[in-house]
C-alpha cells in the first residue's frame, strides 16, 4: 500500500495515477455517465462525434505520446490520467455544440462558454506528455 501512495502524485489533494499507466480509451458512454444523460443511441451516437474530435486533438497536442495501439485491432488505450482530459473535454464539447456565447429566451438569458481549447487544469496533465522544448 505504502509503494502505491509513494508512486502516486498527489494534485489538488487527491491521488491521481502516475504518468504511465494505460487503459481503455473513453466511451461515449463514458462521456454521458460524466454529464449524467440517459445512454440512448442518439446520445450516444452525438456524444461519439464530440469524443472522437478531442480524441484527435488530443493526440496531435502530445503528438501521439499519451496513447498506444489496443489489444483489440483498432482500439487505442491511453494513458489514465489524459483519459479523464478526454472525458472531460468531449463533456465541455458536447455541451455546447453551436459555441454559443449566450442564449435569450424571453426573460431567461444565459452566459455559456464555448468549447476554445483546454482549460489550465487540463493542460497541466497533457503537457506532461508533450514536448516543449526541442
Amino acid at each position: 500500500m505504502t509503494d502505491d501512495l509513494e508512486e502516486a502524485q498527489i494534485v489538488f489533494g487527491t491521488l491521481t495515477p502516475r504518468p504511465g499507466l494505460f487503459t481503455s480509451c473513453p466511451t461515449a458512454r463514458d462521456v454521458a455517465k460524466f454529464l449524467r444523460l440517459d445512454e440512448q443511441s442518439e446520445t450516444l451516437a452525438h456524444l461519439q462525434i464530440h469524443l472522437n474530435s478531442v480524441i484527435s486533438m488530443v493526440r496531435a497536442y502530445t503528438r501521439g505520446t499519451a496513447f498506444r495501439p489496443g489489444v483489440e485491432p483498432g482500439t487505442l488505450e491511453v494513458r489514465e490520467d489524459v483519459a479523464g482530459v478526454l472525458v472531460q473535454c468531449a463533456g465541455r464539447s458536447a455541451s455546447n455544440p453551436t459555441a454559443s456565447t449566450r442564449i435569450e429566451i424571453g426573460g431567461y438569458s444565459e452566459v455559456m462558454r464555448p468549447f476554445d481549447g483546454f482549460l489550465l487544469s487540463e493542460r497541466m496533465v497533457l503537457d506532461n506528455y508533450r514536448r516543449r522544448s526541442a
